[in-house]
C-alpha cells in the first residue's frame, strides 16, 4: 500500500500514528480473509491537494497513483460531491479522466475505521449496509466493526482475483 500524505499551513495533516491507527483497524478486518494489509511507503505531496473542494479535485491525484498498489490519498478536507456544504471522512474514487486509476482518498477528520469502510469499496462492497456496526455503515458505536458472511466472500472473491491477475501486488496475502 502507498500512502501519500498532503501538507498545508499547519504541516503534515496527519502524523505516524493516526496512519498506523487506520492500519491496525483494516489489519484487524482484513487479515482473518487471507490477507495482511501493509504499508510500502509513506511520502509527502505538498499543499496543492490538502483541501478538495470540488470533486474535479479528486482527479489530481491520477499523476501519483503508482499501478498494481493500493493508493491512500491523505488531504485535511474532502468535500462532499453531492451534498453542499457536507465533508467526507473518505472515499474510493474511480477516475473521471483516467477510469483505469481508483484509489483511497481520507480525510485527517476520519473516524478509525474509515481506511477499512473505503478498502471495503475498493473489493467491491455494495452499497452501504444498514446494519448496525457493519464496517460498510454509516450506523456506529464504540464497538468493533465486522463484515458479514456475503461481505467476507465477496472481498475474499475480489482479492483472490486481484492476487492472480497480478493487478495488485502489495497485499501480503496468506495461503489458507
Amino acid at each position: 500500500m502507498s500512502i501519500s500524505v498532503t501538507s498545508d499551513e499547519q504541516g503534515a495533516v496527519v502524523d505516524r500514528a493516526w496512519i498506523d491507527a487506520e492500519m491496525a483497524a483494516a489489519e484487524r478486518i482484513y487479515a482473518p480473509l487471507g490477507f495482511h494489509v501493509r504499508i510500502h511507503d509513506v511520502h509527502s505531496i505538498g499543499t496543492e491537494l490538502a483541501r478538495i473542494e470540488d470533486p474535479r479535485m479528486r482527479d489530481k491525484f491520477v499523476p501519483l497513483v503508482t499501478a498494481r498498489e493500493l493508493n491512500v490519498f491523505i488531504v485535511r478536507s474532502l468535500r462532499d460531491n453531492e451534498q453542499v456544504g457536507v465533508y467526507r471522512g473518505g472515499v474510493t474514487w474511480d477516475s473521471h479522466t483516467t477510469p483505469s486509476k481508483r484509489y483511497i482518498i481520507l480525510a485527517s477528520t476520519a473516524f478509525g475505521s474509515t481506511l477499512a469502510h473505503e478498502m471495503g469499496h475498493f473489493f467491491g462492497l455494495q452499497p452501504h449496509s444498514t446494519v448496525h456496526n457493519n464496517l460498510m455503515s454509516y450506523d456506529r458505536e464504540d464497538a468493533l466493526v465486522f463484515l458479514d458472511a456475503s461481505q467476507q466472500s465477496i472481498v475474499k472473491n475480489t482479492t483472490r482475483y486481484l492476487r492472480t491477475s497480478g493487478s495488485l501486488n502489495v497485499l501480503d496475502w496468506i495461503d489458507h
